[in-house]
């Protein structure tokens, strides 16, 4: 068990530090530089807007860094699920 949340821990630890590598994305996918990117704005990374309302927490409409870190990095922790599938 305690192997299992080791493993764990660090998946979710490296995923994160791979969605923290994705700032220039965030600014990227943030088109009209409001400082947080839209439905719209998300439909140029396919993953995350498929992902755009879980990871839209707050429900207002949009991702601020926060959310799309989590997003990322919730991503890229599945990917690395089906890659070990």
């Amino acid at each position: 068990m305690k192997l299992a949340a080791t493993v764990a821990s660090a998946a979710l630890l490296s995923a994160m530090a791979a969605a923290a590598g994705d700032n220039a994305s965030f600014t990227e996918l943030d088109q009209d530089q409001s400082g947080a990117i839209d439905q719209q704005e998300s439909q140029a990374h396919e993953a995350l807007a498929e992902k755009f309302e879980m990871a839209d927490r707050d429900g207002n409409g949009e991702l601020d860094r926060q959310e799309f870190t989590y997003a990322m990095a919730r991503i890229q922790m599945e990917a690395g699920a089906e890659k070990r599938s």
